[in-house]
């Protein structure tokens, strides 16, 4: 989140932690609809970044966590 210049985008890189890591069974598309529908529209590129890199991180911790 500090990398993309907002720490407040921090909370949208957890939910996509907890969607990359299988943690919540949800359809990506659903939540990245439901974050945008609360956000500006001029904030919604960087959270869509955010959610992307927090679907990654939530991918490796799975990863490593199977391994």
């Amino acid at each position: 989140a500090m990398n993309l210049g907002n720490p407040r985008t921090m909370n949208v890189v957890m939910l996509g932690v907890l969607l990359g890591s299988e943690a919540i069974p949800l359809k990506r598309e659903s939540l990245v609809q439901a974050i945008l529908s609360y956000l500006p529209i001029k904030v919604h590129d960087v959270n869509k970044k955010a959610f992307e890199i927090g679907i990654e991180k939530g991918k490796n911790i799975r990863r490593d966590f199977n391994e």
